[in-house]
């Protein structure tokens, strides 16, 4: 392989700092490619959290719908026992009647 300089010329002052904006050659290397893998990284976090926030909201809502339920069984058992106890009264007043 034939070396064929450095990846990148970087003007350079001898005695001046080199300004971020122009950095020196082996910083330049890999620049689109570590970008990349941090836009991936940073959209997989993102993809992550979107779906644990979807996961929590579905849980509340099959958590809300279990409670209704519950609370439809629980009124149906107060109206049959109320039922019960109606027709308990009503037997009594026929007897009493009688």
């Amino acid at each position: 392989m034939i070396n064929r300089g450095p990846y990148a010329w970087v003007k350079y002052t001898p005695g001046e700092p080199i300004l971020p904006n122009n950095p020196n050659e082996g910083s330049v290397k890999r620049r689109n490619e570590k970008k990349r893998m941090r836009l991936r990284r940073a959209f997989k976090l993102a993809e992550a959290k979107k779906r644990k926030a979807q996961m929590q909201e579905a849980n509340r809502k099959k958590i809300k719908q279990v409670e209704r339920k519950m609370a439809a069984v629980a009124r149906e058992r107060a109206w049959a026992e109320r039922l019960v106890e109606l027709q308990r009264l009503e037997e009594e007043k026929k007897k009493a009647m009688a």
